[in-house]
């Protein structure tokens, strides 16, 4: 008999944490789950394609904050086995929800997607964040933490059960890409880093720091966000515009991968890092800050790329040219990263801990 399982997202919006989602819902065992996957604002929606094949309801609702009635009435209208919660706010509403527990009984399943004593230390709000994440986290059923750093940062800063804390990475699709030539062909140096241009994912530092790189090179900058002009006006101030190319929204990031030397990431805090799982399915060496969700569990040093450790934009760029004699090897980073966060690999985990919640009704140890 199958098991219901409603995932809830905010949007399906271009990045990483809708990536994954989508990912999770298409593996997912069709024979042995009936998914029902559902946006509260299915607006500019970058994954139609991923979801075709899903049952998809779009809420039409701007903000989660607005939401709340709608997804009450969804879960007493589906009768859900299990409702998958996913992102900081959501988890807030629906860990309430199970709270006061006035729907049908369900398992509730949150997915947390950063680490989060990092990121609501910027964040307007971020005192009364931690305040409900403390106060309402432990109803779940279970907690899904990327790594085993944001498991200990919700154990040890919110006191939330570890009994209920589950360890599951993010996966990664084997893909082969096509050999579609993007870099200047007489570039030497072909580095390329991907997300949503804000200032959390440190692409301002990461120009910052390709203006201390000598050589010929060539930078591609992949998504699209609110600080694209700052971050233009910035590689001219800089004198680098002409090494970079902003290549907005993308869906085969593969490509643009296949044909790079390196991929950077400037992040100052992740959940974990889909670009550094992207970027080593298919070989490639990862150059990374050091930051919250970016650490040595997902970047091992000189195997699948480096990690600089200080916030110095020189020392990043050193990094760089550092790698250059570093013999890496695609193969090696390839198996690593797939035997360990391969989609296959991942979804086992997913549906062993859906099947202990529904046939024990109770969170796994």
């Amino acid at each position: 008999m199958q098991k219901k399982i409603i995932f809830i997202v905010p949007n399906l919006f271009y990045g990483g944490a809708s990536k994954v989602i989508t990912l999770i819902c298409n593996n997912l065992s069709n024979r042995r789950f009936k998914i029902l996957l559902v946006a509260v604002n299915g607006e500019n929606n970058f994954f139609t394609l991923d979801i075709a094949q899903l049952n998809f309801i779009d809420l039409k609702k701007k903000q989660v904050k607005v939401a709340a009635w709608a997804i009450y009435q969804l879960i007493k209208r589906e009768k859900p086995d299990i409702v998958f919660s996913n992102g900081q706010d959501l988890n807030i509403l629906n860990t309430f929800f199970k709270k006061i527990c006035f729907v049908n009984k369900y398992q509730l399943v949150c997915r947390e997607t950063s680490v989060l004593s990092g990121n609501n230390k910027n964040t307007r709000l971020g005192k009364i964040y931690n305040w409900l994440v403390k106060k309402l986290y432990n109803n779940a059923n279970a907690i899904i933490c990327q790594s085993a750093q944001m498991k200990n940062d919700l154990c040890r800063n919110f006191a939330i059960r570890t009994e209920i804390l589950q360890v599951i990475p993010n996966p990664v699709e084997e893909l082969k890409a096509a050999e579609t030539e993007h870099f200047n062909t007489n570039t030497e140096l072909k580095l390329l880093t991907i997300g949503r241009l804000v200032p959390e994912k440190g692409f301002l530092r990461i120009l910052k720091a390709m203006s201390y790189l000598p050589g010929n090179w060539q930078l591609i900058i992949l998504g699209d966000g609110p600080q694209l002009n700052e971050l233009k006006e910035a590689a001219e101030k800089l004198g680098i515009a002409q090494k970079i190319i902003f290549e907005g929204l993308v869906k085969n990031t593969a490509q643009y991968i296949a044909r790079c030397n390196f991929v950077l990431s400037g992040s100052y805090n992740e959940g974990f890092p889909n670009i550094a799982l992207e970027a080593g399915a298919q070989g490639k060496p990862v150059i990374a800050f050091k930051a919250p969700g970016i650490g040595e569990e997902v970047i091992e040093e000189g195997v699948t790329g480096i990690l600089v450790n200080e916030d110095d934009e020189k020392i990043f760029a050193n990094a760089i040219i550092t790698a250059q004699s570093i013999n890496f090897n695609p193969l090696k980073i390839k198996e690593k990263i797939i035997s360990r966060y391969g989609i296959s690999k991942v979804i086992e985990q997913y549906e062993h801990l859906f099947d202990l919640l529904t046939n024990n009704n109770e969170a796994p140890k």
